[in-house]
């Protein structure tokens, strides 16, 4: 379904997976398992592609909800213009390149 979303979203005809990266945040972690340099961590703010060339397109998918499961998980795009803040509620589903 989030293949067919991305399809969707950005008018394509066909998507390749690249791979995918599936993650349960609990609190703060006492090691970043995915520590690729010291002091990285991959909620930082980052750009996909940068780290990975074939990721043009991206998908998010939160199964919890925030204030009611959890606190934090804000998804941020940092723009030039402002900064837009996507609160996580269970089943939403965020796509973006």
């Amino acid at each position: 379904k989030v293949k067919l979303q991305l399809l969707r979203d950005f008018g394509l005809e066909v998507i390749y997976d690249s791979g995918a990266l599936l993650t349960r945040l609990r609190g703060d972690p006492p090691v970043d398992e995915w520590d690729m340099e010291p002091g990285h961590v991959y909620w930082n703010p980052h750009v996909d592609k940068a780290n990975i060339p074939t990721y043009d397109y991206s998908a998010l998918l939160y199964l919890n909800t925030q204030g009611r499961d959890f606190q934090g998980g804000e998804f941020a795009f940092i723009d030039d213009d402002a900064d837009r803040v996507v609160y996580p509620r269970a089943g939403r589903l965020v796509t973006f390149t």
